[in-house]
């Protein structure tokens, strides 16, 4: 419990009060407290302290609201969200007049996800719009009573036109549904609805797929082809309609409109953002700010043409043109989420010159009359005052920086100070040898990077997956044992092609096997070299290749650099299978116990593990386990087998932490560890609550467990486990560690990946304690002791 903490991590709306740029609501989730922590959250000093002010109703896991402050009334804020029947239940509209202290809940229609507020009208009308999957709502007295529109069908019926014709295309192709839940990525952002400036009765709303704007740099279709119109040139760029509320009351229906999408780019950028609409007043009427899922456009105005709009985040098509390219040029990373601006913030548009047919299809920036604009995407938060002119106006200011870490892997030995490599979901990669002190670019050209794995004895290699690279590949990065491997140099480089597997997103397909998805459900590539060992000369993997029928094999090799195309995972000389084939859907692999002779642990995504048995014939099923006398364990949640030690492994499930010693004979309750994971039973169990640990070669009683609740430490052998990180005193959830012993002993230090947080460096980590032998008991003492 830390007072005034924000409790739950992931924010997915937030709302300054007009007047008070202290007064802040947010809508915070994902909190795991077994009371429910979810829910809007205020704070009135800037951030500092925050009280949960409205809880979520949805259940078990809350669900984002979408919060709004009146744009006339700065005590009079609204909040959608869903209420505790999320499917096919009614929907929650929340009002609070004392600006967000207190709140009062009514429900309304069905799940509402998304609103809009529009000021006050002279005659007392205030019109509040509200979305959620696939129905509008409407209410003309500030949310009293409210009316379901019957103009949603002509949404629909477009909707189901285009669906019908991109699945002649494509029988898996089409657009859905809209107003959906506040998604963290390829979905809805929170505001996708506008109220436009100066006319209360009229709505913008953004709804995913259905672009219909001229394409460009498609290698498929000429340049200003309208997408979804040619079967070559589909496209999942988001759709802008306006509502008109004008005559409602008279009809029961808006009357909606498609209007015309702004450009669609191909390469260098995917729909993998979130889509929204903003309106922003000007002294010439009103900027309208669209998020396509892909790229983020502005209109002055209502767009009449796809020549109204213009890119924000990178070159329009006319200005490329004119610079004698021929590819989509972007400005700031990709994926946008969000945007932001200045009261005063305005711009001015012209119409392109020095253009022909199709490249004068867009607007482009004319004057920046005054303000600043900020838009978050994957990259971070960026933020110009020349109204976005060109990619050097775009900066990101210090301190705002989302670099996600797939996994941390690290290296120590040479000099004072470790080398650490790291890849991101989609902010590239990273690595230095000197501590963080310096960082380099491996210059992989991963861009969506991925997880990387080192053994502690070999300080001169590590491993890298590339997924996307060629058919997917593992890359070797090693030198001649004179320091930490230069990442960033190409010739230390070897690339090995992956094996496959069935791939998690689309099972009808082949996927890379080497990927931060097996490594997050559970595989760990490297056999690791025990302190009584010397390192193989070319390191030791094992991995699975599995085919379409879904029959798995487990191969290992210790000639990894030998692998020169995918038919040598199948050479009994560069690698070898081990075992039977695989246990129906085992996906993951871990060993243990060095290179003589490691034992052999593999699980499937369903929380089944199994265990090879010491003469290789079987592999036997050893959770879930269910004993009438002693600890059962239930399906496992995460799973962990110590690399140094093949008797010991952990298991999370439903229940608790489980530990065997004995090689998974039997298996205890390991309440030391379930009590610090579970903050001493505040948090509810969830796979999230273990999402690595660390074991060191050369202190087998020193272990980390890191999760939710932050990171534990234990250096006697799990007896005892003490907290070295809270994750509510220090925001971040850590997710993968680097223990480095040795590189200051004076300061040792633990290196830790935090999601959504960049690398956080623990240091002074205190040093084991020294060995005191037991002393001896005489006979008369040991007489005197009562059994």
């Amino acid at each position: 419990e830390i007072p005034g903490a924000l409790y739950a991590p992931r924010i997915f709306d937030i709302a300054v009060s007009p007047v008070d740029a202290d007064r802040v609501l947010v809508t915070a989730l994902d909190s795991q407290f077994r009371d429910g922590r979810d829910g809007l959250y205020l704070s009135v000093d800037g951030g500092t302290t925050w009280s949960l002010v409205l809880k979520s109703a949805s259940q078990p896991k809350g669900s984002p609201f979408n919060v709004a402050f009146a744009p006339d009334d700065p005590r009079l804020v609204y909040a959608v969200g869903p209420a505790p029947r999320t499917t096919g239940g009614p929907g929650t509209f929340s009002v609070s007049r004392d600006a967000g202290q207190t709140w009062s809940t009514t429900l309304v229609g069905s799940s509402l996800w998304h609103l809009a507020v529009a000021p006050a009208e002279p005659d007392g009308i205030r019109r509040i719009y509200a979305v959620g999957d696939s129905l509008i709502w409407y209410s003309r007295d500030g949310g009293t009573t409210w009316r379901a529109d019957g103009g949603v069908a002509t949404i629909r019926t477009v909707r189901q036109q285009l669906t019908a014709f991109m699945q002649t295309c494509d029988p898996s192709a089409g657009v859905g549904g809209f107003g959906g839940a506040t998604a963290g990525a390829v979905g809805d952002a929170a505001q996708i609805l506008a109220v436009e400036p100066g006319t209360p009765s009229k709505v913008y709303l953004a709804t995913g797929g259905g672009a219909n704007g001229p394409t460009y740099y498609s290698d498929k279709v000429a340049d200003g082809t309208p997408v979804n119109s040619d079967c070559r040139r589909l496209a999942g760029e988001a759709s802008l309609w306006l509502g008109d509320f004008s005559g409602f009351e008279q009809s029961g229906a808006a009357q909606w409109s498609l209007l015309p999408g702004p450009p669609v780019y191909t390469f260098g950028s995917t729909p993998s953002g979130n889509r929204f609409v903003e309106a922003k007043p000007t002294s010439a009427g009103f900027l309208l700010f669209f998020s396509d899922n892909s790229h983020v456009h502005v209109s002055a105005g209502t767009p009449t043409a796809a020549a109204s709009w213009h890119r924000l985040d990178g070159m329009d098509a006319s200005e490329t043109k004119r610079s004698g390219r021929s590819s989509n040029v972007l400005f700031v990373h990709v994926d946008p989420h969000a945007i932001a601006f200045t009261s005063d913030f305005e711009i001015t548009l012209k119409t392109p010159t020095g253009v022909e047919d199709p490249y004068d299809q867009n607007s482009e920036l004319d004057q920046h009359v005054a303000g600043r604009i900020w838009m978050a995407n994957d990259g971070g938060v960026y933020y110009c005052d020349d109204g976005g002119r060109r990619e050097s106006s775009w900066q990101m200011p210090h301190g705002i920086e989302t670099i996600d870490p797939v996994n941390i892997a690290g290296l120590f030995g040479h000099g004072g100070a470790p080398a650490l490599y790291l890849g991101c979901g989609d902010n590239n990669d990273f690595f230095t040898r000197d501590g963080g002190a310096h960082w380099g670019d491996p210059r992989s050209g991963c861009g969506d990077c991925d997880a990387w794995f080192s053994d502690s004895a070999q300080a001169d290699r590590v491993l890298q997956f590339l997924p996307r690279r060629s058919e997917g590949q593992l890359c070797v990065i090693a030198n001649d044992g004179s320091g930490f491997p230069d990442a960033g140099d190409g010739n230390s480089k070897t690339f090995v092609p992956s094996t496959k597997k069935i791939s998690f997103a689309n099972p009808s397909k082949l996927a890379p096997y080497a990927a931060s998805d097996v490594y997050l459900a559970g595989y760990r590539p490297l056999v690791r070299t025990l302190a009584t060992e010397v390192p193989l000369p070319d390191g030791d993997v094992v991995i699975i290749e599995q085919a379409m029928d879904g029959t798995a094999a487990l191969l290992r090799t210790r000639a990894i650099r030998s692998i020169k195309q995918i038919g040598d995972w199948l050479d009994p000389v560069k690698a070898q299978p081990v075992g039977p084939p695989l246990p129906a859907s085992a996906i993951t692999v871990q060993a243990s116990g060095g290179h003589g002779d490691p034992a052999y642990y593999v699980g499937n995504r369903s929380g089944s593990l199994w265990r090879l048995t010491d003469d290789k014939t079987r592999w036997d099923a050893i959770v879930p386990k269910s004993l009438v006398t002693g600890t059962s364990v239930g399906a496992a949640l995460a799973w962990f087998v110590d690399p140094y030690e093949p008797e010991s492994a952990y298991v999370l499930d439903s229940q608790a932490v489980k530990l065997t010693v004995d090689g998974v004979r039997s298996w205890f309750l390991d309440p030391g560890l379930t009590r610090a994971l579970t903050a001493g039973g505040k948090l509810a169990i969830s796979a999230s609550l273990l999402q690595d640990m660390q074991f060191s070669r050369g202190e087998r009683q020193t272990r980390f467990a890191l999760g939710t609740a932050g990171v534990f430490c234990t250096m006697d052998f799990g007896v005892s486990w003490f907290p070295v990180l809270n994750s509510i005193a220090l925001p971040g959830r850590p997710e993968s560690g680097f223990f480095d012993p040795l590189s200051d002993q004076s300061d040792r230090a633990l290196y830790l990946a935090c999601e959504g947080r960049s690398i956080l460096r623990i240091g002074g980590l205190p040093p084991l304690s020294p060995f005191e032998p037991q002393h001896p008991i005489d006979l008369w003492q040991m007489a005197a002791l009562e059994y």
